[in-house]
């Protein structure tokens, strides 16, 4: 008698190593099942599954007359929520909803023996709350037993659902594009225009009536033979070139070019192409042409009188442009006309002081000692070549040709540094009020020069002010807007410095002419008419601006705008320097460089009254033979422009010969960019005083 215990235990193991479905089997209990014990098993039923569970396939297997169902981990996800409840169980009670269809094939092949296939079989299948229809490819074969019937049916099935609605889609899709193909055509045909359709290379696919009616080309004929029949020669590589450089790279296109009907006419057509896909895949181009042959050649008529109009309008600008150019060098010419006279008039009368204190002071030499009176004369020509030095100097200002030496300042301390100078300066009659911005920015600027403008500003305000009033001294960050006039600065972050009076303010007319160079309201003698054209040209040639803000009767506020420095500003020393003791100059041998015998003269006799032993030279070559024949030079005063060799040129070769050498240029030369590379301690400007030039040779000579 078998060992029942051990072949349950065997068959149990054979089944567990089939995935999830050959544990089911193992543990389900098949005693009340209409196929008994697994002990019990037919040898055939038990090949058959053991087969079945480690197939990838899905395949179902139903056992007997009741059609027990068997199936295998591909097939459970097939019925859906009938798993796991339909393992062991008789197919009518799991496959109720189809048991109709399904018996009569599984009663075919266990009464045959012989296989049942199908493609696509349709089969209605409830495989959760609700039923739908879905298809399979099927294959039933026989499983037979011993005495040669057969135990049960082996269904290997492969869902085809999504494939065969999918090719119901597309033969649907295929009857609708048929549809439309054949809507499109009877419109195209309808159209008073060329319509045609292209293939992915650019071939014509199809062309509608009206290319016979406007080129008396056939459809067919474009479809056979394409654009080449249709275009003029010298056109028909570059059709071909544009369809295949559109096939390449798909995009909706459009223009005008010309056709040639078969009578051998020039048509112009507009046409617009624009990709078809199918699936979004593309397909070709739909193209659509109207005759625009009369618009074409209107559109050629208007182009000949618009550049027939645009020469007419382009020779008129011209003659507007000479002329306005005309306007601008009269313009010029009375600014440089009215600077003109404004110099001359300040220094005719600086010249008359100067002369007809020379004048007098000659007649009294001619009678003696000069006595006080002539020296109170000398006096007067001193003070007047100084008050011209000072014009000179407001003028470089104004034409922004000043030497700036601009560096991060903290105009904060700028401002509560001068209160003691200006207090003293305007008087008691005048308030003196701070507003400073604890946040400032530091300024870009040249520290000395800012605070001559702060002055200069704070006497225009004072003199505004003839019976006393409040004087406000000012800064603030800004970021300014585009400028509205010429002297406000360009866009961006700026410190401003403001100085705002009390005082009788300025008329429009006033402000309109208020940075012209000599224009002034103040009384004869009592200004040059140079102070707020210094400070225009000195905010300008800093990279700010200025701006007035005024009121007639109320006030005015002058506000200066600098550029906001990158670094921070650098400390200010509060305490004046001591001035430096420098050794004396007597005895030493100066060679004195200029061109101008008379400058020449004064800067050598101002040196000899200082001790000093003096070699002059009128020119560089001059100069050179000098410094061979006299080695014991201890200094050099250079004029720096002059004729043939300017004064850098003689120091770049004396240095050459003499490295180490002072040498001290003099200038009154107005072109910054061209003595932009001398160091501001070697340069002197003319006019100069006696004491400043042999100060600074001496510290030169003490230094080298």
């Amino acid at each position: 008698m078998d060992d029942v215990p051990a072949r349950t235990a065997a068959r149990t193991r054979l089944f567990a190593r089939g995935g999830d479905m050959g544990r089911r089997i193992a543990a389900h209990d098949w005693g009340a099942s209409p196929v008994g014990p697994i002990a019990y098993w037919p040898d055939a039923l038990v090949n058959a599954v053991s087969l079945m569970l480690p197939a990838s396939a899905e395949i179902v297997l139903f056992w007997g007359p009741d059609y027990v169902a068997f199936y295998n981990d591909a097939y459970a996800p097939t019925i859906g929520t009938k798993h796991p409840a339909a393992l062991g169980r008789p197919a009518r009670e799991c496959w109720a909803e189809m048991w109709d269809d399904l018996e009569p094939l599984l009663a075919q092949v266990r009464r045959t023996g012989q296989t049942y296939s199908a493609k696509d079989r349709p089969f209605y299948i409830e495989r959760g709350d609700t039923g739908e229809e879905v298809y399979f490819d099927i294959s039933y074969s026989a499983v037979s037993v011993e005495d040669g019937g057969v135990g049960g049916v082996l269904c290997i099935v492969s869902e085809t659902t999504a494939r065969v609605r999918a090719l119901r889609d597309i033969a649907a899709e295929s009857e609708r594009l048929r549809e439309s193909e054949a809507r499109f055509r009877d419109l195209a045909d309808g159209l008073p225009a060329l319509v045609w359709l292209t293939d992915t290379v650019g071939d014509i696919a199809f062309a509608n009536a009206y290319f016979e009616v406007m080129l008396g080309i056939a459809p067919a004929r474009m479809v056979a033979e394409g654009w080449g029949i249709a275009v003029l020669p010298e056109d028909a590589p570059r059709v071909r070139e544009r369809a295949r450089a559109y096939s390449a790279d798909p995009a909706p296109s459009g223009g005008e070019f010309r056709v040639v009907t078969v009578a051998g006419e020039v048509r112009w057509i507009h046409g617009e192409v624009r990709p078809r896909y199918a699936g979004g895949v593309f397909q070709g181009y739909v193209g659509c042409a109207i005759d625009v042959t009369d618009a074409h050649l209107a559109g050629e008529q208007l182009e000949q009188r618009v550049a027939e109009r645009t020469a007419e309008l382009t020779q008129q600008i011209s003659e507007r442009e000479r002329v306005e150019a005309t306007l601008h060098q009269m313009q010029r010419l009375e600014a440089i006309g009215q600077l003109t006279s404004g110099v001359a008039h300040d220094f005719n009368n600086l010249l008359t002081v100067v002369l007809g204190n020379v004048e007098m002071l000659a007649l009294a030499a001619a009678k003696g000692p000069l006595d006080a009176r002539s020296h109170q004369r000398l006096d007067h020509i001193r003070i007047a070549a100084e008050r011209g030095a000072t014009l000179t100097a407001q003028l470089l200002a104004f034409s922004r040709r000043q030497r700036l030496a601009a560096k991060a300042v903290d105009l904060n301390d700028t401002v509560n540094g001068l209160i003691a100078l200006l207090s003293s300066t305007l008087g008691r009659a005048i308030t003196i009020e701070t507003a400073t911005d604890p946040q400032l920015w530091p300024a870009l600027v040249d520290p000395t020069q800012i605070e001559l403008i702060i002055l200069n500003l704070a006497i225009n305000a004072r003199d505004a002010m003839q019976g006393g009033g409040t004087l406000t001294v000012s800064t603030a960050n800004v970021a300014c807007a585009a400028p509205e006039r010429p002297e406000e600065p360009a866009a961006g972050d700026y410190v401003r410095v403001a100085v705002t009076d009390t005082g009788t303010g300025m008329t429009p007319d006033v402000l309109a002419r208020a940075f012209e160079p000599f224009f002034t309201t103040k009384d004869v003698g009592k200004g040059s008419g140079l102070g707020l054209a210094q400070v225009f040209g000195f905010a300008k040639q800093s990279g700010g601006g200025v701006r007035i803000d005024t009121v007639e009767g109320a006030g005015t506020t002058v506000s200066v705008f600098l550029p906001r420095a990158a670094q921070a500003a650098e400390p200010q020393d509060a305490t004046p320097a001591a001035p430096s003791a420098r050794g004396s100059i007597a005895g030493r041998t100066i060679l004195v460089l200029d061109d101008e015998e008379a400058v020449r003269d004064v800067t050598a006799e101002a040196l000899r009254a200082a001790g000093c032993r003096v070699v002059e030279a009128a020119d560089g070559v001059e100069a050179l033979r000098a410094l061979a024949l006299e080695p014991k030079i201890d200094a050099v005063v250079a004029d720096f422009a002059m004729p043939r060799m300017n004064g850098v040129e003689f120091a770049a070769i004396a240095s050459q010969r003499r490295p180490g050498l002072p040498i001290l240029f003099v200038t009154g030369y107005a072109d910054i960019d061209a003595i932009a590379a001398v160091p501001e301690d070697r340069l002197i400007r003319k006019p100069f005083r006696r004491e400043a030039v042999i100060e600074r040779l001496g510290a030169m000579i003490d230094a080298g």
